[in-house]
């Protein structure tokens, strides 16, 4: 029998002087022995949840060969001391899980605590021929395809960019100009039926995308075609000025190397839509169907009410959607992995559409902080060279269940 050793030692370290309250990383080396016969695209899944704080999933693929054995690393900061938390080993091949093993822990200030996890065996030896067993009855068959699914968490960090997430549930909804008061190419209003899938609740910030470059030594679009990367910054400060603005300034270019970066992606347009607005059904805003509550609900031309600002706004100034998402309407344009078209609507595929297979455009959604609201409806189409970037183009990342 061949079997999976994984030792988990957490050693815990405090960040800063702040001692309230006291934080601590886990450091992880997975232990493997060796394997053989493994084939396909194997991953190891790391999730630490509690009551007090938000799951914390984190998926690595398996570095280590696994006909040598080996160790492989993994780190989870910025958990609380004295928190009981929840930690759970996965080995997933091609998305199916192999294999897993949980224990609960509390988070002790000492220098280390050990937590050992012994997986069960990977590869499965053929067994011995069984008799042929009869034909389940109908009834068996039904119980087996209403057995519900495991309950996903409604919020989660990203390990990497640590942007807060949200669960979209999948579902279906009409696509579209619900009222015809917009352009040819919202419409037709078509059904659109999409599996789940996680969201940034708010826009990437000025400071995450800071942190992006100093890591991956990306060099953005704007100092490819001749700024200087203070002049970038400059600019970028003139309509967000702090770390916690939505960057600007970032081309679809930019946007997708970042998403590619953190593990994540640009959402399609259809998950887009759907997820801006937020379980109502043909609504024309994030929050319904009322202009006169606009000042209240977002960032756009001029000022009143909650909207305060001429320019960008913090991330997360306005209430969130029915879905907990955060400047869905307004403040900056958002990217989407799609092309453009607008005739699409016409042949796209009634599930998960992934927009044109080819174009010269990409698509951007949401509006943003000089617009009128006719352009902050969840229908509206935008669109821009992939290079191209402007003091209203921004971006948020998705990520799928898997």
């Amino acid at each position: 029998m061949k079997r999976l050793f994984c030792l988990l030692i957490l050693s815990f370290g405090l960040f800063g002087c702040d001692r309230d309250p006291e934080t601590t990383t886990i450091q992880m080396p997975i232990h493997l022995a060796p394997q053989k016969g493994l084939i396909g695209d194997w991953q190891l899944k790391v999730t630490v949840s509690s009551p007090e704080m938000d799951t914390v999933m984190q998926t690595i693929p398996l570095t280590v060969d696994p006909e040598q054995g080996g160790v492989q690393q993994v780190t989870i900061p910025n958990l609380l001391v004295g928190d009981t938390v929840n930690i759970k080993v996965e080995i997933l091949a091609d998305g199916q899980l192999v294999s897993e093993r949980s224990q609960s822990i509390t988070l002790l200030d000492s220098a280390a605590n050990t937590v050992s996890f012994e997986m069960d065996k990977l590869v499965e030896e053929k067994p011995e021929p069984k008799p042929e067993e009869p034909e389940p009855k109908e009834e068996e068959k039904e119980e087996e395809k209403e057995e519900k699914p495991k309950k996903l968490p409604d919020k989660i960090t990203w390990q990497k960019d640590g942007s807060k997430m949200v669960l979209i549930p999948g579902g279906s909804f009409q696509m579209g100009d619900h009222f015809n008061e917009g352009t040819a190419w919202e419409r037709p209003v078509h059904k659109v039926k999409l599996d789940g899938f996680y969201m940034d609740s708010h826009e990437i910030t000025v400071g995450q995308f800071k942190r992006f470059l100093k890591e991956s030594g990306y060099k953005p679009e704007a100092v490819k075609r001749g700024w200087d990367i203070n002049r970038l910054w400059n600019e970028v400060k003139k309509w967000s000025p702090t770390d916690k603005h939505p960057v600007v300034y970032v081309s679809w270019n930019d946007a997708t190397a970042y998403a590619k970066w953190s593990g994540k992606r640009l959402p399609t347009e259809a998950e887009w839509e759907y997820a801006a607005r937020g379980g109502r059904v043909g609504k024309r805003y994030p929050w319904g169907d009322d202009k006169k509550v606009a000042r209240d609900c977002a960032n756009y031309s001029d000022t009143g009410g909650r909207d305060k600002w001429s320019k960008c706004a913090p991330v997360g100034s306005f209430k969130p959607n029915g879905y907990g998402l955060y400047d869905m309407a307004g403040n900056v344009w958002e990217w989407c992995q799609d092309w453009y078209d607008g005739n699409y609507y016409t042949i796209s595929p009634a599930e998960n559409p992934p927009g044109p297979g080819t174009g010269k455009r990409r698509v951007l959604r949401g509006g943003h902080w000089y617009n009128n609201t006719s352009l902050l409806r969840v229908a509206y189409r935008a669109n821009s060279s992939p290079d191209n970037r402007y003091n209203s183009y921004g971006f948020r990342c998705v990520s799928g269940l898997r």
